[in-house]
Formats: structure tokens, sequence, C-alpha cells
């Protein structure tokens, strides 16, 4: 066992120490790839030369530097010197081994953007996290990290939600399409004239015939032909509801 002891003795004497001081005081230090070894004292154990010192721990920005490290001659009882690489982060000053402290800087928060498409400039676009409103679209702000629930509305349009991971030092970008509200209802138009003009609550939206979604609620319908009166008809469509209709003008002097 004295032996052993003695073996490991001299393969420590050949190791520089490195004394590390971190915050936060439980992040990982990782040294040339591989987890960091440390002395039952709690300096680093590093060979000589040139080393990559890596401290990284959740919600801190990785550190990465160069690390020279020092061994003392065989026999010299002196503790092994390091020369650390020159850093902002890194102060050395111990009257016995260089100091090696390293400060991990925080990672912003999340960042959260959105913008809504399919929907008129004129309509409001609400946006709403985690079921609290934030603001209009186009919108874009910070988030707490973590799993979090994002819904937009319009009045007359179907509402979106999108459930995001928000990770700190990461924007998220949400590009999403409005789909106008399924509370319509699909209407087929007949008026007996190829060139007559249709006009639905005063938009004219083809000639002949018509057939498309319209919302629900009531419609006035007029169907104008040169030389003719025109036909109208008021119309309540409901949601999900299929109408067809025939509508068509009359000869000027004749009553329909």
């Amino acid at each position: 066992r004295r032996r052993v002891e003695e073996t490991i003795g001299l393969l420590l004497a050949a190791l520089g120490h490195v004394r590390v001081e971190l915050e936060p005081a439980d992040a990982e230090v990782w040294l040339d790839g591989e987890p960091a070894v440390w002395a039952a004292s709690g300096e680093l154990l590093a060979e000589g030369g040139e080393h990559t010192l890596e401290v990284k721990a959740p919600g801190y920005v990785t550190s990465r530097q160069s690390l020279v490290v020092s061994v003392p001659p065989a026999g010299d009882p002196s503790a092994a010197k390091t020369r650390p690489a020159p850093s902002p982060r890194v102060a050395s000053s111990a009257p016995s081994l260089p100091l090696v402290r390293i400060v991990l800087q925080r990672l912003p928060p999340p960042r959260l953007v959105v913008s809504v498409s399919g929907v008129p400039a004129r309509v409001a676009v609400g946006v709403w996290v985690d079921g609290r409103a934030v603001g209009t679209a186009p919108w874009s702000g910070h988030l707490e990290p973590g799993r979090r629930s994002v819904r937009v509305t319009a009045e007359g349009f179907e509402p979106s939600e999108r459930r995001v991971e928000a990770i700190e030092g990461h924007e998220l970008r949400l590009d999403i399409v409005l789909e106008r509200s399924r509370a319509m209802g699909q209407m087929r138009l007949s008026t007996g004239h190829a060139d007559a003009s249709i006009w639905i609550d005063g938009r004219r939206v083809g000639e002949g015939s018509f057939e498309g979604p319209l919302p629900a609620g009531v419609h006035e319908i007029v169907v104008r032909k040169d030389g003719y009166e025109p036909g109208r008809r008021t119309v309540e469509l409901r949601a999900g509801e299929r109408r067809v209709l025939d509508v068509e003008p009359t000869r000027s002097g004749v009553s329909p």
C-alpha cells in the first residue's frame, strides 16, 4: 500500500495544481473536452502545457479560454504554478498558487416576435401569452423561460394558439396566418342572365351566377341588368347553411 501511495504521490507531483473560483459555484468545469479532475484539496489537476478550460451552467453563457499550466521541476517541493491566458474574467492573486476566477454572465431572457397575416390592417389582432393580454400584432417582447402558450385573436377570424419552448438566449419568431371565422354559410345564386351583375351587401361579386362563402347573418342581394328592373332579395344565412337562390331582374314595366 505504501508503494501505491508513493506512486500516486509521484503522479500528482507531475501535475499542475490550479486554484479555481467559480460564479455560480456549482458551474461545471471541463478541461480539453473532458470533465475536470480535482485534487482532494480542491485544486484543478492538469498536465503541464496549454489547455482549453470550459465552464458552463444552465442559464449562463459558457466560458471558454486557454490555460497554460507549468509544472515545477522534479524535486521542487513548492506547488505548481499556473499562468492563465489573458482574459477579463481571470485574476491571479495568491501567495502560493495563482487564482483563476471565472464569473459566468447570465443569458438574456427569451424573446418572442409575433407577426400575423390574412387580416385586414384595420382589424386589431390581440396577442396573449399564458392567458394574459400583452399587446397587438405585430408584437415583440421578453418571456419567462419554459413552456409558453401564445394565442392571437381578431374579430371575425378563428383564433390561433401555439405552444412554444422559451429558451434563454434565444429569439422565437411566430408568423401566424389567421383564417376567417367558421361562422360562415355557403350561397349559390343564379340570375337567369349571363350578363346580369350580382351585388351582395353593396359589393359586386360576379356576373350571371355566384357561388361562395358568406358570413352568417342578413345579406342584401341585388341583381342588375341593362333594360331591366333590379331583382332584390334580403336573406338570412345561418352558420353552416348552404342556400340556393334564384334572383332575376324583371323587364322594365313588368311586375315580378
